[in-house]
């Protein structure tokens, strides 16, 4: 049970800091974009971030000693994969921009069709190489996976549409607000309790989205 909550904790650290990909797409959008914040902006999202870490922090981990949550593996993969998601989402908003013709919706929806074929396509081949079998499981429960797949495709479209109307910083901060949303389902539909971090983890969330709608 000991090694289970271990695997766990780790889990929930790594998707911790995965978290930073915000503030992540303000130095990436920077650099790759040429676009930046504002300082208000800046400490909005810092924030935000701060009530994120609260909502994802996995319980128990304050126990441990700060140097061994924040250097270890778990840590660094979400930190990698923070880094890469905000590389990402700059990258879309810029191959969006790159489109000369076609309104806001059109060229969303153009750079999603493109990424989305290229995940396919890559995903195919990895499940043909390495998980034979896995893709005739998906086929054969279609009924589930295209209600899902349905479903992501129309939040993706938003995020891309998005992507294309503003900075990627701002866009993934207000989507945060994301995690009340899955709170406030907890609390309604699997009548879980809400724990004190997580009230004042979603308080700075819901203060750091009124910030930025405010400025920007």
């Amino acid at each position: 049970m000991r090694c289970g909550a271990v695997v766990h904790r780790n889990f929930a650290v790594g998707i911790t800091f995965k978290k930073t990909e915000v503030l992540m797409a303000v130095f990436v959008g920077l650099l790759i974009l040429g676009e930046g914040v504002t300082w208000f902006a800046f400490g909005a999202i810092l924030i935000g971030l701060a009530g994120v870490v609260l909502l994802s922090d996995p319980p128990g981990a304050s126990q441990d000693a700060w140097h061994k949550r924040i250097l270890n593996r778990a840590a660094g993969l979400g930190l990698a994969s923070g880094l890469l998601f905000a590389c990402s989402g700059v990258g879309y908003r810029g191959a969006s921009l790159s489109l000369d013709t076609g309104d806001v919706f059109l060229r969303a929806t153009l750079t999603l069709a493109c990424v989305t074929t290229a995940q396919t396509i890559a995903m195919a081949i990895w499940l043909r190489l390495f998980d034979r079998g896995e893709i005739s499981r998906v086929l054969s429960t279609w009924r589930v996976s295209s209600l899902v797949g349905i479903t992501s495709m129309i939040g993706s479209t938003c995020w891309f549409v998005a992507f294309t109307l503003q900075t990627v910083a701002y866009v993934k901060a207000l989507g945060q607000i994301e995690l009340l949303f899955s709170l406030a389902l907890t609390m309604f539909f699997f009548n879980e309790k809400v724990s004190r971090r997580e009230v004042q983890g979603g308080g700075l969330l819901v203060l750091s989205v009124l910030v930025l709608v405010l400025v920007t």
